[in-house]
């Protein structure tokens, strides 16, 4: 597991740009059909009645992002993504909220200047920038205004023995098939597999968060630990 190295951004790129019309399918498979209740309780969890602002990061075809426009009322909502694809799908579920900016940009190379925000989110795109953690955290937490939250949600691999004995041949081989059969996309399927198998745990993700200026950070696990919600605060002046 140790020696698993994560594809260049460019290879990640392009792989997303190719199921990008598979993705939301992707995500059903992954989660177990789990996704759509996993977003609801993410924002249900994060927001706070004064939240003005959002940026989703990787915000893919918008589910999350929507998902938060849904509960709660935001005066400003970013999503970016480095897929043109993505952002294809973001604008077509995103079209009725009239709020939102889309932006194809790197979260890493986004030149924020003076702009801030309530919440940061990102959903399922960890393990795709396993090896950048600490510099894709210190950037959000940069983007965050004084008691901001930066909102995550991934796949994990679970703790509980009977479901770790179902989850890993699943991952492993019933994945990569179906994805290949739906798709023909056999590369692609095969390293969002093994980016599962080989993520990191819950205890370094919450150090390497804590490392990069967080405060407070709550971790729940969803659905017998196949998925993960860490919530980051970003601490209020005094």
């Amino acid at each position: 597991m140790n020696n698993y190295k994560t594809p260049d951004k460019n290879v990640i790129q392009s792989l997303f740009s190719r199921i990008a019309p598979r993705y939301d399918l992707l995500n059903l498979i992954l989660s177990f059909g789990n996704d759509s209740r996993w977003r609801r309780i993410a924002v249900k969890k994060s927001v706070k009645p004064n939240d003005k602002t959002i940026l989703d990061v990787g915000t893919g075809s918008g589910k999350l992002l929507k998902t938060y426009l849904e509960f709660h009322e935001f005066k400003k909502a970013t999503g970016i993504d480095f897929s043109d694809n993505m952002l294809e799908l973001a604008k077509k579920e995103l079209a009725s909220h009239h709020q939102v900016l889309l932006k194809n940009i790197n979260l890493l190379e986004y030149d924020h200047k003076e702009e801030a925000f309530d919440i940061v989110s990102t959903s399922f795109v960890l393990r795709s920038i396993r090896e950048h953690l600490a510099d894709f955290f210190k950037k959000c937490f940069s983007l965050l205004n004084p008691g901001g939250r930066l909102v995550i949600l991934e796949l994990t691999r679970p703790e509980n023995p009977f479901i770790r004995l179902l989850f890993f041949p699943y991952v492993k081989i019933y994945l990569p098939l179906v994805g290949r059969l739906i798709s023909g996309e056999k590369s692609a399927y095969e390293f969002l597999s093994k980016s599962v198998i080989n993520f990191k745990n819950r205890e370094e993700v919450e150090r390497l968060l804590s490392a990069s200026g967080f405060k407070s950070v709550k971790i729940k696990l969803l659905s017998g630990g196949i998925g993960t919600l860490f919530i980051a605060e970003k601490s209020s002046p005094r």
